[in-house]
């Protein structure tokens, strides 16, 4: 059966068995139910349609596991599990989002995760606090940098890593000259020569039974160093050191100098 509407919406004729269109088989209509004005009646007209849109003025609504399937071999789908909303794209080229500003947020846009802007940063938030942002020098990290059971590891265009910062224990590798030149100069500096010799007669090696030759770490008594270049971790500050022996050989060239001279006045005598 083939049903014939105008375009005002208004049933002009049905086809049935086999008839041509714009006709109607009253002996079959008359055996059924079916009749002209009903159908007529139950159809709504071609305005009606466009006004109201897919699935009505507010929305077309799907069940659970009913998918919206898009592309010849139903490549992009959308739906509703019942738990999760998903949407799966199978196909071996890319997956687009376009738009000039795009974010990704949070429910009830309460909480902003993504933030990129057109000819501008991809911003990334945490809780939404931004924490790294692109520019067009870089990126900037607003936060710190933790390193997990990996090294963290600056590659250079070779390949090989320029500077390398182990997990476990902390070391540092550069590869390449390091210059000390935009570094701000934080070296501590004894006040009088007594605090130098002090550092430096602090200086002591552990004791038989803890002292191991084969084990650096197991050689300093830092428990005995001078609180002026002992560490918060019981650590030495080594730029302190130097500076303390900087003083102690100064004054000990000083007095060496001296020695001398008064050595050579004895010999001449």
């Amino acid at each position: 059966m083939a049903i014939v509407i105008n375009g005002s919406g208004t049933v002009t004729g049905l086809s049935v068995g086999g008839l041509p269109d714009g006709t109607v088989d009253t002996d079959t209509l008359a055996n059924t139910t079916v009749t002209a004005a009903k159908v007529a009646a139950d159809v709504a007209t071609q305005a009606e349609l466009d006004a109201a849109g897919v699935g009505g003025a507010t929305g077309a609504d799907f069940n659970d596991d009913v998918k919206i399937r898009l592309g010849t071999g139903n490549d992009l789908e959308i739906y509703h599990d019942g738990t999760d909303s998903i949407m799966t794209s199978d196909i071996t080229g890319d997956f687009r989002i376009k738009a000039d500003n795009l974010k990704l947020e949070r429910g009830g846009n309460t909480e902003l995760y993504i933030d990129c802007n057109a000819n501008g940063s991809v911003d990334l938030y945490h809780n939404n606090n931004k924490k790294l942002e692109t520019t067009a020098d870089g990126i900037q990290i607003n936060g710190n940098i933790e390193i997990g059971t990996h090294p963290f590891a600056i590659t250079g265009e070779s390949g090989s890593d320029r500077l390398t910062i182990q997990e476990n224990t902390g070391n540092v590798w550069i590869d390449g000259n390091c210059s000390a030149a935009s570094f701000t100069d934080r070296t501590p500096y004894p006040n009088t020569l007594q605090l130098a010799y002090d550092v430096i007669n602090s200086h002591k090696k552990l004791p038989d039974g803890q002292y191991k030759t084969d084990d650096h770490s197991k050689q300093l008594d830092h428990s005995q160093l001078h609180e002026y270049v002992k560490e918060e971790d019981n650590n030495r500050n080594m730029s302190g050191v130097i500076s303390c022996l900087v003083e102690v050989i100064k004054d000990l060239s000083t007095k060496n100098t001296a020695l001398e001279a008064r050595i050579t006045a004895l010999e001449n005598a």
